[in-house]
């Protein structure tokens, strides 16, 4: 499950996480259990490719991406996000987080 997932994600260490690359694609999982995993993706400060094709995402899910590419160790070069509920409104969450 999502839940079990996240929960795998947040116990790492992350001094000994190397995740580089993380997809999480077609589940189309939706905004709550895609929000629960992007936000254990914060622990894993290596992580420069995420993959979250195909999930319904829409403004909570973006958010949650959102909040992810704001932390201060996220080092995101490439975020596929595909396939999702993607509006404007979406789009001017992820802007602005990438600008601050």
């Amino acid at each position: 499950s999502n839940q079990l997932l996240a929960s795998t994600l947040r116990e790492c260490d992350p001094l000994q996480s190397r995740l580089k690359s993380f997809t999480f694609s077609s589940s189309e999982c939706g905004d709550w259990s895609a929000s629960y995993v992007i936000e254990a993706l914060a622990k894993h400060p290596h992580l420069i490719q995420l993959n979250v094709m195909g999930n319904n995402i829409s403004k909570g899910g973006c958010r949650a991406l959102a909040k992810l590419l704001r932390n201060p160790t996220s080092k995101i070069e490439v975020l596929d996000i595909n396939h999702n509920h993607i509006d404007d409104g979406c789009i001017a969450v992820l802007t602005q987080a990438l600008e601050n």
